[in-house]
């Protein structure tokens, strides 16, 4: 029976993981946990939504244990491979792959992730040297065509790419997730081909290939509770934490705003560490009526809050972040949902510190229209008219912060920190109660392994080639510029 209810459970979750729903996934895992605590499938599943969550070191956690149990299997040595990646541990991440390898030396995703790291790491003949022989042999998977076409596009061979990406999409059985980054490959190519309308087109293929619905109601419902819940009346009668840490420090923005740049500037600093976009707070968000045993929903439970509540919720952040680092006295969260959390985390770290990045609506919408964003994190991205509903609801609601919030926000223009680096430079790192160190000026040579949508920038100084890039497909842009001033106003379900 209990063998029965851990396979319900398991593949429970992994429908709702396949419908980019991990929260309710977990829940499902973690009963089948209760029931078999050491069941390698379990433990598998659960690393599977950890790294969809973007908790990386409790997905590492769970893929070690899992290989503990099953230490023949390669895919197993695959997924913690994926999950070093992103953690920035490349040389980890390789090894991970080299152990898969081994125990099955054709296996293609493990060749796939082993170049790509290569090629992350800026290694592209290496990376190239890897997948040449299936690409001689025209055995290439879909995985390998997306890391060749990068190469090939480093190298400045955009009209290969864009054929090698068209034979893969042609392919009825293509890989779901290698599709959407075959056509945004195109779109990259037919854009330094100039060829903007091939480019808008491909951007919007790729879109369609991963969109999720966004429910734009429960959208504006959700920010209308928080405004309600922290509104100006409430605030002062709210709880505070009484433990006191200067360590946290948090980075609001929208996606694609600039918010790898500022943690790459903050953590280049000795005394401080980018911790990426961690899921900490969002899960204390997210399980805060059931921790604290209230009859009322987020955000109306934090009336039910008390100051040994919060010390609790506040300490197991902070122990988080210890096991993250123990030196560092400064330590940045970018997760992209912090813009919603800026009322908790007064309540949890009443001397933490924000910085807000903002960046212009058109140009910052569509940066986030062609990057290919997750659709469990931003549901809005794949549509302009969603994006542009959903980027007046976070200006919205950043408006209402700055009402009535007491901790100290930094809002840093990401037009203004390109244009002069320094002076924001300097004002940043000393907004973070950190002593100036000149290594914050030239953040893109700290060494610290980066694995976001913008590892490829963060190699370099600051460039200003992605202010106005929108101005090259403003023809296509009426939605987006609908949305923005206002004048798209249904209420799609």
């Amino acid at each position: 029976m209990n063998d029965l209810q851990t396979r319900i459970h398991i593949q429970r979750a992994y429908k709702l993981l396949d419908a980019s729903d991990p929260f309710n996934a977990d829940i499902e895992a973690r009963k089948a946990l209760k029931v078999s605590p050491r069941n390698p499938d379990v433990l598998r599943v659960l690393g599977s939504i950890a790294a969809m969550k973007n908790d990386l070191a409790e997905a590492a956690s769970y893929f070690k244990k899992t290989i503990a149990l099953r230490p023949r299997e390669p895919i197993l040595q695959w997924e913690l491979a994926r999950v070093r990646s992103s953690q920035g541990q490349l040389d980890e991440a390789i090894a991970c792959y080299e152990k898969a390898l081994k125990l099955s030396p054709g296996f293609h995703r493990a060749i796939t992730g082993k170049a790509q790291v290569l090629e992350v790491r800026g290694e592209y003949d290496e990376a190239r040297a890897v997948l040449q022989p299936f690409i001689d042999e025209g055995t290439e998977s879909s995985g390998m065509a997306v890391v060749y076409i990068r190469i090939e596009q480093h190298d400045g061979e955009y009209e290969a790419g864009i054929e090698r990406a068209a034979r893969h999409l042609a392919d009825p059985e293509v890989d779901p997730v290698a599709k959407v980054h075959l056509y945004r490959l195109q779109a990259r190519a037919y854009e330094r081909l100039g060829r903007y309308d091939a480019a808008f087109a491909a951007y919007e293929q790729s879109n369609q290939s991963m969109a999720v619905p966004f429910r734009r109601k429960e959208y504006r419902e959700r920010i209308d509770a928080l405004i309600a819940t922290f509104s100006a009346q409430n605030m002062p009668q709210l709880k505070r934490s009484r433990i006191r840490s200067e360590r946290p420090i948090f980075i609001a923005c929208m996606p694609r705003s600039g918010s790898t740049l500022v943690e790459q500037i903050v953590q280049s600093h000795p005394k401080a560490y980018g911790a990426g976009e961690i899921t900490t707070l969002e899960r204390i968000v997210a399980t805060l009526q059931e921790s604290i045993e209230s009859f009322q929903t987020y955000p109306a439970c934090v009336a039910d809050l008390t100051e040994t509540h919060l010390d609790r919720l506040a300490k197991s952040y902070l122990d988080a972040l210890r096991r993250l680092d123990r030196t560092a006295t400064r330590v940045t969260n970018k997760n992209l949902g912090n813009y919603q959390q800026l009322a908790m985390i007064e309540l949890l770290f009443p001397e933490a510190r924000v910085i807000h990045i903002h960046r212009d609506p058109m140009d910052n919408c569509f940066s986030c229209f062609i990057a290919a964003l997750s659709p469990a994190q931003a549901p809005f991205t794949a549509d302009l008219a969603q994006m542009g509903f959903a980027y007046r609801e976070y200006q919205r609601l950043m408006e209402h912060w700055h009402e009535v919030l007491s901790i100290p926000i930094l809002d840093v223009s990401y037009e203004a920190l390109v244009a002069e680096p320094e002076p924001w430079i300097r004002k940043i790192i000393d907004f973070c109660g950190l002593e100036w160190d000149d290594r914050c000026l030239h953040f893109h040579e700290s060494g610290r392994d980066v694995i976001t949508l913008s590892y490829d920038q963060v190699r370099r100084p600051i460039y200003k080639t992605a202010i106005k890039r929108y101005e090259k497909y403003d023809e296509f842009l009426g939605p987006l510029r609908a949305a923005l001033a206002g004048e798209d106003a249904a209420d799609a379900t």
